[in-house]
């Protein structure tokens, strides 16, 4: 609405310094004609200021509480950006470089989106932080140590030390890549189209993380969870697991750990270990459980391969993922003018490492 009235604004003040220059060249007073014309330029202009004015003074009584009252203010702006619509700037933030800076509510949908598509995403816990410098966070294993119980009289009430130690986690750059999206389907009023750039974006983001926080070396990506932890069993197999070997695995974790303990494998995996059968012929996998414990499926597991963590088992939220608050969307209006189209990418900043290698173990197939 306020682009329609500042653009007919412009029209008309253009056309009333065009009569106005027209009577200085011509040396004489206006016709009656470039009078009438003149004055209902005018006239029209001062309605259109007091149409601006009452708008802008709406707007500046709502938008303390749009966030609070409207839940859907932050959706509403972030779509407007999208469609190349005007933003109200209070509640988003467009950089220098015109990336569009979400807010929580955009950010916690592009999260939601990539944990439907990462499965350590999914299990692992998260931490965000509003700034990307090193951060020291603190670990602690303390299974070995109990309760002591003590006199009365005796003085020296004191328990074994809890040891605490800390990881190091940073801040590394993923960068979805530019999909392109239709100028027809973008400005389509029944198109969803913020629930397909988030969708998309976030599979890519998502896919990536998920291989890094699996396999990942912890130099120039997150610390892959399969090269941090603890041997849980040895399989008597190269290629093949029996239901016993994976019943050892999860008993082999502290009880502190697996009580809250998941299997993870590849889909290939999963399909070899649904085709256990008990002495009955029951088929041991129910679902997605097996032993009484959710399966994972994970696509960046390795398979059942001679020496390699085919299964792993324990508590995937001691894996912390790092999120540094804060997800840039960038729009590339010009650069696929040729198709009739527009691109989009967005950027964001993960780590992720195990606090305890202690609560998760692996199988790993014989050599």
């Amino acid at each position: 609405m306020l682009k329609k009235l500042r653009a007919e604004r412009e029209t008309l003040t253009k056309t009333m310094s065009t009569i106005a220059g027209t009577e200085r060249a011509a040396g004489k007073g206006m016709t009656d004609e470039e009078k009438r014309n003149f004055d209902s330029a005018s006239a029209r202009v001062k309605e259109i200021d007091g149409e601006i004015n009452r708008i802008e003074e709406a707007r500046a009584l709502s938008v303390e509480t749009a966030i609070e009252v409207h839940s859907d203010n932050a959706v509403s702006e972030f779509r407007s950006w999208l469609k190349g619509e005007e933003v109200r700037t209070q509640s988003t933030l467009t950089n220098a470089s015109g990336a569009f800076t979400v807010g929580s509510q955009v950010s916690n949908q592009v999260i939601k989106g990539m944990k439907a598509y990462s499965g350590m995403l999914a299990a692992a816990s998260g931490i965000t932080t509003s700034t990307g410098g090193d951060l020291s966070y603190p670990t602690m294993d303390d299974t070995a140590n109990e309760a002591v119980i003590k006199s009365e009289t005796d003085s020296r009430r004191s328990g074994p030390d809890v040891v605490f130690g800390s990881i190091n986690l940073g801040a590394f750059v993923y960068d979805s890549g530019i999909i392109k999206i239709s100028n027809e389907l973008v400005k389509d009023s029944a198109v969803n189209i913020e629930q397909i750039v988030i969708d998309a974006l976030s599979e890519r983001i998502a896919r990536k993380l998920n291989k890094d926080m699996t396999i990942g070396a912890g130099t120039t990506e997150p610390s892959g969870i399969i090269t941090q932890t603890t041997l849980g069993l040895t399989a008597a197999a190269t290629t093949a697991v029996t239901a016993d070997e994976l019943l050892d695995l999860q008993f082999s974790l502290d009880d502190a750990y697996g009580d809250n303990g998941s299997y993870m494998m590849n889909k290939a995996t999963l399909l070899k270990v649904r085709k256990l059968k008990d002495g009955q012929g029951n088929y041991l996998v129910k679902g997605k459980t097996l032993h009484d414990k959710p399966i994972i499926v994970n696509p960046f597991m390795p398979d059942m391969t001679a020496g390699l963590k085919a299964v792993l088992f324990g508590d995937f939220s001691k894996y912390i993922v790092r999120n540094i608050e804060g997800i840039s969307l960038f729009k590339f209006n010009e650069l696929y003018q040729e198709t009739n189209e527009i691109g989009y990418k967005a950027s964001a900043r993960f780590d992720g490492t195990l606090l305890n290698p202690a609560a998760v173990k692996h199988l790993i197939q014989k050599a």
